[in-house]
């Protein structure tokens, strides 16, 4: 079975932290095929940080690792060692 990528977000602006899916999400009005993210606490855009997918962790990405059940996104202190992907 493969791991999910982390569904885990961080406004680095106000701190909010949450599921990716509690985001705001809308149309830009400077380019209306593009869809811009927000913070639904600040309302900030382009703030959003993609967090750690270890259990319980909400630092930031830094390692992107490919293993033998998936691709992990972690940070460096959940970073896996000795796997290679398959």
């Amino acid at each position: 079975m493969t791991e999910p990528m982390s569904d885990k977000r961080v406004c680095i602006e106000c701190g909010w932290h949450g599921l990716a899916g509690d985001m705001l999400e809308g149309q830009n009005p400077f380019a209306r095929y593009e869809t811009i993210l927000g913070c639904p606490r600040c309302k900030a855009i382009g703030s959003i940080g993609v967090v750690c997918d270890g259990p319980g962790c909400w630092l930031l990405v830094t390692c992107g690792t490919a293993t033998n059940t998936g691709y992990r996104l972690t940070c460096s202190k959940h970073k896996p060692t000795g796997e290679r992907g398959a």
